[in-house]
């Protein structure tokens, strides 16, 4: 349940996210409270979503429409598609939304303790050691923000 969304009528909301985030960038050498780290983000939350809505497309194609989609169509207008992908995105009739980034703990322990969504993982958190806790929301918050134009639902963080 807490890996693939909130139950509807006729069936499970299928979204697709990310685990590691914070993991990702350290292993890129990149500081989770500098300015670099928002930008890498949010190329990762647009891979995620490119890749999705193409593969949305071809399930469309084969599989038929289901009805859910009303508004995603909209949502996705105002991001820089390249043209094939806005033309899957046109036609994509079977999901409300696609992609989703929120905390999964249970996920992200079944993935040898990966940082949880975009949330440092508790190791790194010893490598931040001299970060407050005002400069680890805002990095958050930075993180959480560049991201976010790319994703079909608000992306979650810890309180």
């Amino acid at each position: 349940d807490e890996a693939f969304g909130a139950e509807l009528a006729g069936g499970l909301r299928l979204e697709v996210g990310l685990i590691g985030v914070a993991d990702a960038l350290a292993l890129m050498g990149v500081d989770y409270l500098g300015e670099a780290a928002a930008a890498q983000a949010q190329a990762m939350a647009r891979s995620l979503a490119l890749g999705c809505a193409q593969g949305a497309g071809r399930l469309a194609r084969e599989r038929g429409a289901r009805g859910e989609a009303a508004g995603l169509g909209e949502r996705w207008r105002s991001r820089e598609l390249p043209a094939a992908l806005a033309e899957a995105v046109a036609g994509n009739r079977r999901h409300a939304r696609l992609t989703r980034v929120r905390p999964q703990p249970s996920l992200a322990r079944l993935a040898n303790g990966a940082s949880d969504g975009i949330e440092p993982a508790y190791a790194r958190l010893r490598d931040l050691h001299a970060a407050t806790p005002q400069a680890l929301r805002a990095a958050r918050g930075r993180i959480a923000a560049a991201m976010q134009p790319w994703l079909d639902a608000p992306v979650g963080v810890r309180p």
